[in-house]
């Protein structure tokens, strides 16, 4: 797997949507599960994206990539890389910025995975349809060493076609307007008023809001 440098929760104030996991640059970077591809390109502070949606309403977020190896719509098998790690977007080392999330809402990874050990902690989807992270692959590097990488063992793998698009949240940060949010998001004022029953364009700090 990897080690965790930056765990999910509060982080100089704000909050820290995911878990981080050191690689080094080039490092493969495979789906945690199987789905379908959401997003596939560079998205604000997360650099070159990756989202998957899977059953239940869950997605996993795979950011700072270095280059994106699949395409919005692709259906991804557990252990399929979909990018190479690098630092891409907000970031300041190469990792992995991984994140799950249940209907728009960030889930700390660390409730469902042991990133030390690949092992499971919780189910990520309920019922029968367990998809979990359950391997290490080491992948050579160029100068001989080796380097862990998340990935998911199939044999561990049980899931449905996944068909469920969550929608996409993000938290208002301080200078934020609707009017800068909707540009950056390729929305209109209006568009982004209806998608969360605003009458105004008045946003706190801290408030989710839904951009897709």
């Amino acid at each position: 797997m990897g080690k965790v440098i930056s765990p999910f929760g509060s982080r100089g104030g704000r909050k820290h949507t995911g878990s981080d996991i050191k690689l080094q640059h080039g490092d493969t970077v495979s789906a945690a599960m199987k789905g379908v591809v959401k997003m596939a390109r560079t998205y604000s502070g997360y650099g070159k994206l990756v989202i998957l949606t899977h059953r239940d309403g869950f997605e996993t977020y795979y950011s700072h990539l270095s280059k994106l190896l699949v395409s919005v719509g692709d259906t991804i098998e557990a252990a399929q890389p979909v990018g190479l790690g690098g630092r891409t977007g907000r970031a300041t080392t190469n990792h992995l910025h991984f994140e799950v999330r249940q209907h728009g809402v960030a889930q700390n990874p660390e409730r469902y995975f042991d990133f030390a050990t690949g092992a499971l902690k919780k189910p990520l989807v309920v019922g029968a349809r367990e998809l979990v992270i359950g391997s290490r692959h080491r992948t050579s590097k160029t100068d001989g060493s080796m380097a862990d990488v998340a990935q998911v063992s199939d044999s561990t793998v049980r899931t449905a076609d996944p068909t469920y698009e969550a929608p996409l949240y993000v938290q208002v940060q301080k200078g934020d307007t609707l009017y800068s949010l909707s540009r950056r998001h390729g929305k209109t004022v209006a568009e982004l008023q209806a998608l969360n029953q605003l009458k105004g364009t008045l946003l706190k700090i801290g408030q989710q809001l839904r951009v897709h």
